[in-house]
């Protein structure tokens, strides 16, 4: 954290720069905007090598990205409604939320008055001392002078930002306000009713935001994407919908260019009372342009059921097909495959279709397909995807093909699903095109 200290050091510097100027000039607003604009998520990152971004689930967020998520609610920001970020970290979002605020008549007015409606609390003490500047900075760049800077105390500026656990402080909470998050991305144990093991603390963290907010209370956070389509987050969407009402989820795609995850925002508001809205379509309008009929109505979709390095190579000896053997787009006959495991589990008998399950939203073509042929029984390793169709054989598999590279398909699964795998869930709701 030693350069993340020196970022916060150039901060109070700069301030104190600014301090014996009565006015901003040209010179120093030219080195007040990478703290606030531009390259603040830059500046940020740069303070911090990767390991301890990781370690800490902090990839700061973009000025564009979180102007993007709270502008939604720049009218009711000038009402001074209660703004908490639960994982504020170096504060982007709290800060986007400032630019919408109200300035008061001198600077120490407008400071003590943002201190009232800013909360948020981060576990390193030095993303919360970062903050604090960046907002001094904020407040004093729309204001333009520094005139009556001497007369504030500083240590008691933004009281109701400080250092603290975000899941123990939400248990604290208890005012009708507007919650902004983009909570760590990691991985942690944990055990809910709506899921249980090695679970993204994103979930944990709205989850636990929207239980214990007040009803009317609204929600506006950035997540990964594994969150919105993922099937192991199933029961955890119809947590979040049981007790919020969602007013819209838009799909951002890429969270950065250093950040390899895709994200989603999503707006939402505390019911009164928790109801069964299980129905809930998480998928926006992906189905534009859809038929009646899909993937899942012709073909059986399932997993491949060999699982490599795992299974122990016993029983009977079939073909068998991996994703480094299939061309894409390809034919493969396993009459002619060299290719043999012994294997005791479910296999599959041709003509079916493959697709590869890691698939990006870079990726050309999301459904790398190949069309398996033969007569012989086949086993699939468990990195494929399998196609089989209820009825038609080669040629409905062929159509399917077709479909499954065209650029329109491409196009709705970049909707669909934007994290770096194909589920079983997804394909089958491929719409099947006219």
């Amino acid at each position: 954290m030693n350069n993340f200290s020196d970022y916060t050091i150039g901060l109070s510097e700069l301030i104190q720069k600014l301090k014996s100027n009565k006015n901003i000039d040209v010179k120093y607003k030219v080195l007040i905007e990478p703290a606030l604009n531009g390259d603040a998520a830059k500046s940020l990152r740069n303070s911090l090598d990767l390991k301890e971004r990781q370690a800490l689930g902090a990839f700061f967020t973009s000025t564009e990205l979180s102007q993007r998520l709270l502008r939604p609610y720049s009218d009711i920001l000038k009402n001074n409604l209660s703004i908490i970020d639960p994982s504020c970290g170096a504060g982007s979002l709290l800060l986007a939320a400032s630019s919408f605020l109200p300035l008061q008549n001198t600077l120490s007015k407008t400071l003590n008055e943002w201190g009232k409606i800013l909360h948020g609390v981060d576990v390193v003490p030095q993303f919360i001392l970062a903050l604090k500047y960046r907002l001094v900075l904020e407040a004093m760049q729309r204001h333009n002078s520094y005139c009556d800077f001497d007369t504030i105390n500083q240590d008691e500026l933004f009281p109701n930002i400080t250092i603290n656990d975000g899941i123990e402080y939400l248990s604290k909470v208890n005012r009708r306000s507007l919650y902004v998050l983009n909570p760590p991305y990691y991985h942690q144990v944990h055990k809910a009713s709506w899921g249980r093991g090695k679970i993204s603390m994103a979930a944990i963290f709205l989850s636990e935001c929207i239980e214990k907010a007040e009803s009317g209370s609204q929600i506006a956070a950035i997540l990964p994407d594994v969150l919105r389509t993922g099937s192991r987050y199933e029961k955890w969407r119809n947590h979040i919908t049981s007790m919020a009402a969602v007013s819209s989820i838009e799909v951002v795609g890429k969270f950065d260019d250093y950040a390899d995850v895709d994200v989603f925002i999503i707006h939402l508001t505390k019911r009164s009372q928790k109801i069964n809205n299980s129905n809930y379509n998480w998928l926006c309008s992906v189905l534009m342009d859809s038929t009646s009929q899909t993937i899942g109505d012709l073909f059986q979709v399932s997993v491949g059921t060999v699982v490599p390095h795992r299974d122990p190579e016993i029983g009977e000896e079939y073909p068998y097909i991996h994703s480094r053997l299939l061309p894409s787009g390809g034919e493969v006959n396993v009459n002619y495959l060299d290719s043999k495991i012994k294997f005791y589990k479910r296999v599959f008998l041709p003509p079916f279709l493959t697709v590869r399950r890691t698939s990006s939203s870079r990726d050309k073509e999301r459904a790398v397909v190949t069309l398996v042929l033969g007569d012989s029984p086949v086993a699939v390793e468990n990195h494929l995807l399998v196609l089989k169709p209820y009825k038609g054989g080669i040629k409905i598999c062929r159509e399917a093909m077709k479909l499954l590279i065209n650029e329109k398909t491409n196009v709705w699964l970049n909707h669909r699903i934007r994290c770096r795998h194909l589920t079983v869930g997804s394909v089958r709701d491929i719409p099947w095109w006219n």
